[in-house]
């Protein structure tokens, strides 16, 4: 029985060895990158159109971990670095960086991930996070990239290895955690020139998911960041449209599932309705006083519930509009812990006052306990939805 398992030692160490030869191969990556985005002529489109977006220091951006991706010469870089032979591809190959052909024909043919893209490093801590948040590296594990022109999707992440898992991964990390063990809050938005904008503006504690709703994982993350000393308050920040609308509730949900005591989960709007990136772009100077403003005037997690039906209902489509509102918050309260599960009622009782309804609490707290089957009495305006 010994022999049979002998043959697969060998495949086993090369397979370890090369993923930790990953991770040095992923930041002399990021570091041709940051190289390429400088060059006079390789990076000159990707630095426009960063420039025409308000982020013209490319010294700047790159501290940050921006560059550019040519879509060749890593290989031959990495090889070089390396001091190895045509193998070392392989390094780049378990760290996403390049692709491998899965052809018969071609089996060993391989090209790189990231091709004609503004890219940005996502980042992951070295190791345990130790109570001061000093001597941790945070290790390069992936990239995200922005086309220019307009072959492929206008945004892609690294494909999953080992390394780079995207479900347990928030863009900005890095950054943010600081902030977060000092105030104990943290904003969730959508995408990486929203958290390059705060960051540009010294807004800290800004986070976004890559590309998917909020995840199980990424939120152990955010508090392992802040050290697990006790309750973080959530703010989520997205478009103000239907679909952000939709994506600020299912990242409620997750987050109300995980929410400790103490703890909120609160909806931030921009003037507009616009994205941080557009917003605070276009404040100019007023711009921390816009943001501070959104972050007193957000609305609770059962105001993310109540949202859509505000948008698609109105409030004035008759009494299934209400009921479909009261069921998704509803559904909020019950994924939530169960120590903030009374405020949450709370909550919802204000909210439907703010819209003009006068529910009793017992009747309320009826309708929730039944699954929302009817509407809880009201003695509202008569343009509200009649029970």
């Amino acid at each position: 029985m010994s022999g049979s398992s002998a043959p697969s030692a060998p495949s086993s160490g090369r397979r370890l060895r090369r993923q930790s030869q990953a991770l040095p191969a992923l930041n002399f990556t990021a570091g041709l990158y940051s190289k390429w985005i400088r060059d006079r002529e390789a990076g000159q489109a990707a630095r426009e159109y960063l420039a025409a977006r308000g982020f013209s220091d490319v010294g700047w951006l790159v501290e940050q971990g921006v560059g550019f991706a040519r879509g060749f010469g890593v290989a031959a870089a990495w090889r070089r670095a390396a001091g190895g032979g045509e193998e070392t591809a392989q390094d780049l190959v378990v760290g996403g960086v390049l692709v491998e052909s899965l052809s018969k024909e071609e089996p060993h043919r391989t090209w790189e991930f990231m091709r004609n893209r503004i890219t940005f490093a996502i980042r992951r801590p070295g190791g345990t996070l130790g109570p001061r948040g000093n001597g941790e590296p945070w290790e390069t594990v992936g990239f995200g990239g922005r086309r220019l022109g307009e072959e492929g999707p206008k945004y892609l992440n690294t494909h999953e290895t080992p390394h780079f898992d995207k479900g347990g991964l928030l863009y900005g990390m890095e950054w943010a955690a600081p902030a977060i063990r000092d105030t104990k809050q943290v904003v969730v938005v959508e995408g990486f020139m929203d958290v390059l904008r705060c960051r540009q503006l010294g807004i800290g504690g800004v986070v976004a998911p890559l590309g998917t709703a909020l995840t199980e994982a990424q939120i152990a993350l955010v508090h392992k960041c802040a050290y697990n000393e006790g309750p973080v308050d959530w703010y989520i920040c997205l478009d103000a449209d239907a679909a952000g609308a939709r994506a600020a509730y299912r990242n409620a949900l997750v987050i109300l599932r995980n929410l400790r005591p103490g703890g909120s989960v609160r909806l931030m709007r921009l003037p507009g309705g616009k994205d941080p990136d557009e917003a605070l772009l276009a404040a100019g100077e007023e711009a921390h006083s816009v943001w501070s403003q959104a972050k007193a005037d957000s609305r609770s997690a059962i105001g993310i519930a109540l949202e859509g039906a505000e948008q698609e209902g109105k409030w004035d489509q008759g009494p299934d509009t209400f009921l479909a509102a009261l069921r998704r918050a509803s559904q909020a309260i019950d994924q939530a812990s169960p120590g903030v599960r009374d405020r949450l009622r709370e909550d919802l009782y204000q909210e439907l006052r703010t819209a003009g309804f006068e529910p009793s609490p017992y009747r309320l707290q009826s309708a929730l306990e039944s699954g929302v089957d009817r509407v809880p009495a009201t003695s509202t305006p008569t343009e509200k939805p009649e029970p």
